[in-house]
């Protein structure tokens, strides 16, 4: 997303494409057996995070001692 964050932030503005799976014979491609077509394709004009706060069920507890990689 990054990537794509720069991109329009230089002003130019990417497709963005949409696929749906489909009987044999009425796709635009194939991959491991299945077929698709393209459903739509929309523009890029921004990116947006629309985060959620979770509450207290969420936050680390002060006995939790796992350690993870982030």
């Amino acid at each position: 997303m990054s990537v794509i964050a720069k991109v329009v932030e230089a002003k130019v503005f990417p497709l963005w494409s949409e696929a749906v799976i489909c009987p044999r014979g009425q796709h635009d491609w194939e991959t491991n057996g299945r077929y698709y077509r393209f459903a739509r394709f929309r523009r890029i004009r921004r990116l947006a995070f629309e985060f959620e706060d979770l509450g207290p069920a969420a936050m680390r507890l002060s006995g939790d001692t796992s350690v993870g990689v982030l």
